[in-house]
């Protein structure tokens, strides 16, 4: 099962970009979408992340930065502090 999601990569591939292009599709979706094979076959997975980089060097794929932001939270609960010291 996993190795039938190399041949529509070869055939946009080798249309330069075919279906790629016309449906906007990035990078990232081609990864997200034939990651799969990285377990079934890692040979394989190798051989497509070179054609997924020449795609996207060559124009095919689009190249999506992703910009995350992470924001972090510090909830501080206010402390008395009382002394007891002698008289």
């Amino acid at each position: 099962m996993r190795n039938n999601r190399l041949q529509p990569l070869l055939l946009n591939f080798h249309t330069q970009g075919g279906t790629w292009r016309e449906h906007g599709i990035n990078r990232q979706q081609v990864i997200q979408r034939n990651s799969p094979m990285h377990d079934g076959a890692p040979k394989l997975w190798e051989y497509a992340e070179k054609l997924i980089d020449e795609a996207v060097e060559k124009g095919m794929l689009k190249e999506i930065k992703v910009q995350r932001t992470v924001r972090i939270y510090f909830f501080v609960k206010e402390i008395s502090i009382t002394s007891f010291m002698p008289s």
